[in-house]
């Protein structure tokens, strides 16, 4: 069972997840510190009132089968929160372009402010766990095992990260504040799964320091595709839901 799980886990992570200049980038603007270390919730990057345009890219293909994946991914998570995807209407200034870009699965972080893609590659990305995963990061979300308090939670093994990935294991010291007060979620589908990017995939990349927490729970809202209780609350206090 393990062997064939690590096999799953090596084709989910061929693509990189978040592209590393626009998380860097949606990092860097606006944060400040809290007393506790913590950091601000960075209103501008919150969609306004809920309410996130989106159309698809025209030299998309997405067939009407992929298309109602995408969309019920979105109705997953109106379902639980009162975040609304809504078709983009002319006068939309910000919105989503979701698009097939050939291999990657990425998004930015946040409202961007005008046009900002989010990329689903028909063949690799369109499973619920992913499409989840990427709509998170657009509603503002960071990856679970970049909270500055993961260190107490997991262990990573850079020797097995090639060095292009490493980024993708980068605690952000600044960040959103709705972290505060959640306890650190191994299966969010924010977390990455633990041979994720790895060298050797015999070898976890993400080893959790608690002994209850098996390797195959990492990651299982994005591999299998719901939402924790955790990722929704947080969702909601950061939305004002």
């Amino acid at each position: 069972m393990a062997s064939i799980l690590k096999f799953a886990y090596k084709l989910l992570f061929l693509q990189t997840i978040v592209t590393i200049s626009q998380l860097a980038s949606s990092l860097s603007i606006g944060s400040k510190k809290l007393i506790d270390g913590s950091t601000a919730q960075e209103d501008h990057r919150r969609w306004p009132g809920g309410t996130v345009p989106y159309t698809f890219s025209s030299d998309s293909v997405y067939t009407q089968l992929q298309l109602k994946e995408i969309r019920d991914a979105m109705e997953y998570i109106e379902k639980r929160s009162c975040v609304r995807f809504v078709l983009k209407k002319a006068t939309d200034v910000d919105f989503l372009v979701i698009t097939e870009p050939g291999d990657d699965c990425a998004s930015e972080v946040g409202r961007q402010g005008g046009s900002q893609k989010v990329l689903l590659d028909k063949k690799q990305c369109l499973t619920k766990g992913k499409i989840l995963h990427e709509l998170m990061h657009t509603l503002g979300f960071i990856h679970e095992h970049s909270r500055i308090d993961r260190d107490q939670f997991v262990e990573i093994d850079w020797s097995n990260i090639d060095d292009d990935s490493e980024m993708n294991f980068k605690v952000h010291n600044s960040y959103l504040s709705f972290y505060v007060n959640e306890t650190y979620d191994y299966e969010s589908v924010m977390h990455y799964d633990a041979w994720a990017f790895a060298l050797d995939f015999s070898l976890p990349t993400i080893r959790p320091l608690k002994s209850n927490i098996n390797l195959e729970n990492l990651g299982k809202g994005r591999r299998v595709g719901f939402l924790t209780n955790s990722d929704i609350r947080k969702l909601n206090k950061y939305y004002k839901c």
